[in-house]
């Protein structure tokens, strides 16, 4: 048995349909006494209890209209309708637009690019892990362009604090730059010179007193500042305070001749009589030896062993020395080669006496 419509049943009992169906004969109209249990039974024994088909077939009907009856036919799909809109519960897809909202406002705009070969991916992740937009294709090297729409451009925003967003670099993304803003509602800028400048960022936290110092042909080194000679420097955090070391020149009035005069030290030379001031032995670059004349007797430098003195264009003999021509004299001398060599800075008289 092929298949019964209860439509298609004939006015009169017959043989075949007395083999399904219970039938009543009473005067009358022929009544059919089909159970709902026993159709059921002679559709199952009629109809596959499954089919199977192969990789993207699909199950289709007959002409519209016309239900499918016979032989159950799978087939491929057919192309759709490249103008048709696709649409699920308020996303639309429009092959001329892209996707759209339930209003028909585009969400997503698709811009085909002829015989292209590379395009966008995107990747899910496992739980712990961050999803991707990848740039991919047939090349082997492929950017992502993140482009504003004429003077727009791309903003990237993170709800972390500390961490303003970070750029992942290598084979294996194994190199990390963090780039790391205050928590603080202001506007913060990295500003480029000119086109040929590059902001150098260090690997580390830098020390109390640090400074990038150039490093020519190399990238900048972490370094603290050194102290020259008569200089201190104390660095603490977000500070370097440089100062002197010395507290001047330190003065003394003296009425006897001195040997030997101290180092950064000032004499006045108040005496009825010649008083001699003979420099030291040991003395750095930039020592200073002073003397005042105040007294009537006068004054004079006498350098030591080994020693010169230079004045101008002249210098003095070896151990030689200078003496005022007037007790109002004065002069102050420097050490410019260490122990050996000292020079005039400045001096107030008609003329020193050089020996």
């Amino acid at each position: 048995m092929a298949g019964i419509k209860i439509t298609d049943l004939p006015a009169a009992p017959s043989a075949l349909l007395t083999d399904v169906f219970p039938v009543d004969q009473l005067p009358g109209p022929i009544t059919y006494k089909e159970s709902n249990s026993q159709l059921l039974a002679l559709f199952q024994t009629q109809m596959p209890s499954s089919v199977t088909g192969t990789t993207d077939q699909a199950l289709v009907n007959g002409t519209t209209g016309t239900p499918q009856v016979g032989a159950v036919t799978l087939t491929l799909p057919q192309n759709i309708d490249p103008n048709c809109n696709f649409q699920c519960n308020s996303v639309q897809i429009n092959t001329g637009l892209g996707l759209l909202d339930d209003d028909a406002n585009e969400i997503l705009a698709l811009n085909p690019i002829a015989l292209a070969v590379n395009y966008l991916e995107i990747q899910n992740n496992s739980t712990g892990s961050s999803p991707y937009l990848l740039a991919t294709g047939s090349d082997a090297n492929v950017n992502l362009n993140l482009s504003g729409s004429g003077t727009g451009y791309p903003i990237l925003i993170g709800a972390n604090t500390s961490i303003g967003y970070a750029v992942l670099s290598g084979t294996a993304n194994q190199h990390t730059a963090n780039i790391i803003f205050t928590n603080a509602a202001t506007t913060q800028s990295i500003t480029y010179l000119d086109t040929n400048q590059t902001v150098v960022a260090t690997a580390a936290a830098l020390t109390n007193g640090q400074l990038a110092i150039g490093n020519t042909g190399n990238l900048p080194t972490a370094a603290t500042l050194s102290a020259g000679a008569g200089i201190s420097i104390v660095n603490a955090a977000g500070s370097i305070t440089i100062s002197s070391s010395t507290s001047g020149m330190t003065w003394t009035t003296v009425v006897a001749s001195v040997n030997p005069t101290v180092i950064d030290h000032g004499y006045v030379a108040n005496s009825a009589g010649l008083l001699t001031f003979t420099l030291p032995a040991l003395a750095n670059v930039g020592d200073i030896i002073a003397v005042e004349g105040l007294g009537a007797g006068g004054w004079t430098m006498a350098a030591n062993a080994g020693q010169t003195i230079k004045i101008g264009s002249a210098t003095t003999s070896v151990a030689g020395s200078l003496s005022s021509v007037a007790a109002s004299d004065n002069v102050y001398v420097t050490c410019i080669v260490q122990n050996t060599t000292w020079r005039v800075r400045s001096t107030n008289s008609a003329g020193l006496t050089i020996a």
